[in-house]
């Protein structure tokens, strides 16, 4: 829980202390009662593979400037989660792909940052990559050539070891994985193949 601010209604100091009939402590204003909630930000990204690369960019921008990860960030108010990872492809790789092609990948609870990531994949034709203003270059790199030394956030390694395997075989999970602490966890829900799921929508 963050510590004490100013009401955003009233400007008064706020108290924390638990609500009648909650189970959690929150920062309350003793001046006009409003409950200050907070709840974990929505970050969103997408693993863009071509020919068996997969699409990474170098952080321009901290935390891990420099370091190499899938495009990604946080979800913009009225944009939905497909619309914004394609968009933050679009903004750090230049690659501009259309977001009801995206596939659910991956859904982590970031519970130390209070932050959820909701990642998508997708695969795509060769295309023009032009790094953006919060990407120092981007690339496809086969998996021989990724800079597995320089990657950005926990558990990025795992993440891409798996992605390469699950497209080298063609058979995809859903993964519902939290991070907390160090330590990581992860659960793997089996999906039908995209070729065999496009033939059940016809």
């Amino acid at each position: 829980m963050s510590s004490a601010g100013y009401c955003t209604v009233c400007g008064t100091m706020l108290q924390l202390r638990r609500p009648d009939n909650d189970t959690r402590d929150r920062l309350i204003c003793p001046g006009c009662g409003f409950i200050h909630y907070e709840n974990p930000k929505i970050l969103v990204g997408c693993s863009v593979t071509s020919r068996q690369r997969i699409l990474l960019c170098q952080r321009a921008i901290e935390p891990s400037r420099g370091l190499w990860s899938p495009p990604s960030g946080f979800l913009e108010c009225d944009e939905s989660l497909e619309a914004g990872a394609a968009r933050e492809v679009f903004e750090e790789t230049g690659v501009v792909i259309d977001p009801e092609l995206l596939v659910p990948h991956i859904i982590t609870s970031l519970l130390d940052i209070k932050q959820v990531y909701v990642s998508f994949r997708v695969d795509i034709d060769d295309c023009i990559v032009t790094p953006g203003h919060e990407a120092l270059n981007a690339a496809f790199f086969s998996e021989s050539e990724v800079p597995w030394e320089q990657l950005a956030f926990p558990g990025m390694r795992e993440y891409l070891k798996l992605m390469f395997n699950e497209h080298a075989d063609e058979r995809y999970s859903l993964h519902v994985s939290r991070i907390a602490d160090a330590a990581s966890t992860r659960r793997g829900f089996h999906l039908l193949t995209d070729r065999y799921q496009r033939h059940l929508l016809k």
